[in-house]
């Protein structure tokens, strides 16, 4: 028997979905933010269980470094380490030394809490976006907060050297963040720090009097961008002494290997411990995106 058009109302998908749309969407975002809270609790317990507090690697720099404190003094700290002069997360590493008879816990906490605080910024600046939903901000922002947690990023932050990253990036953000609410001052402190905790960070003035310019923010505001940035990388390159390792003839001769750097670059965190072809893969899907 055919069914009337009542029942064909009530039994569509659509009249469904209206109806039922709290329960599901009560569902949805319970689980997102349970998935959040648990990946994240992961990544903590993974950095706690791997913690070894006998320096490797790179990190045996900054005991040879403290031998040298005495004699060198403030000097140590613009030593570069290869291209980067890493200042602040250097400060963050003689504090270890010097407090907690350097067994790596200050600089791991720090990473930990930098990467963090990363994407809550973020996530404040979904929040803040009147231009979709309140529902679309909750769903954007604890999607990203689970692919942020995810268990790789252990490797970074369970690393004390690595904190150099996790602070620069905090930085950048925080800068460009802090433009956007009109707050100069603060942007530039953050900009410097960003600058002298990693040299990647020298780009970040050009980014913001280009968003200062995009925002039309007053010509004094764009103009003390301008002098700073200019002081910040001046001074940088102050006795600053290259590696020189760097070929640029190989680099155009061999330009596939060149974007397979990049691309492979690009592809981090995600692309870490992946086989070359994968993770430039990934890395051309990022620049893509």
């Amino acid at each position: 028997m055919p069914s009337t058009n009542s029942e064909t109302q009530v039994t569509s998908p659509t009249s469904f979905a209206r109806r039922y749309r709290p329960q599901v969407s009560t569902l949805v975002f319970a689980s997102l933010t349970a998935w959040l809270v648990v990946t994240w609790v992961l990544v903590a317990e993974r950095v706690v269980r791997y913690y070894n507090p006998c320096p490797t690697w790179d990190f045996w720099r900054v005991i040879y470094d403290a031998a040298q404190y005495k004699t060198l003094g403030f000097q140590i700290f613009l030593r570069p380490h290869n291209e980067h002069r890493i200042v602040f997360p250097e400060v963050i590493y003689q504090l270890d030394l010097l407090l907690l008879h350097g067994r790596l816990i200050l600089p791991l906490v720090c990473s930990f809490a930098f990467y963090l605080s990363t994407y809550l910024v973020l996530a404040c600046v979904v929040g803040r976006d009147r231009a979709i939903t309140p529902a679309e901000r909750m769903f954007a922002a604890l999607t990203a907060g689970v692919i942020l947690g995810w268990q790789g990023s252990a490797v970074v932050i369970g690393d004390p050297f690595l904190l150099q990253w996790t602070l620069s990036c905090l930085c950048v953000v925080l800068s460009l963040f802090w433009v956007t609410r009109n707050t100069i001052a603060t942007a530039l402190i953050v900009g410097v720090i960003a600058t002298y905790s990693s040299g990647n960070c020298l780009l970040i003035w050009a980014v913001l009097i280009w968003e200062a310019w995009l925002l039309r923010l007053t010509r004094r505001q764009v103009r003390n961008i301008a002098i700073t940035g200019f002081l910040a990388i001046a001074l940088y390159f102050v006795d600053y002494h290259a590696t020189g390792n760097l070929d640029w003839v190989s680099l155009f001769v061999h330009p596939l290997h060149t974007f397979g750097f990049l691309t492979s670059y690009i592809s981090m965190p995600f692309g870490l411990g992946m086989p070359d072809a994968s993770a430039i893969s990934l890395g051309t899907i990022n620049i893509l995106v």
